[in-house]
């Protein structure tokens, strides 16, 4: 039996691109989420505010580390992976 890898790559394409497609909108959706939360609770708020002191407190390294470690900060209090 003869497989037509050229269409079962091309299905495989269409599903990963349709999941990846599916991932980008739930991850908009918890943005966006995650957003509301914040404008809703001022708790919750001010804490979000403090990520540059925090990053002030604990800087160290080069440049290049600095940017890494700034990113990783507020990707973490976003909940972003």
């Amino acid at each position: 039996m003869k497989v037509d890898w050229k269409a079962s790559f091309e299905a495989a394409h269409e599903e990963n691109t349709e999941l990846m497609n599916e991932n980008d909108t739930l991850r908009h959706q918890k943005s966006l989420l995650a957003n509301e939360i914040l404008s809703q609770d001022k708790e919750l708020n001010d804490l979000y505010e403090k990520v540059d002191t925090l990053f002030d407190a604990i800087k160290h390294g080069d440049e290049a580390h600095q940017a890494w470690l700034k990113d990783a900060i507020e990707k973490h209090m976003k909940g972003a992976e």
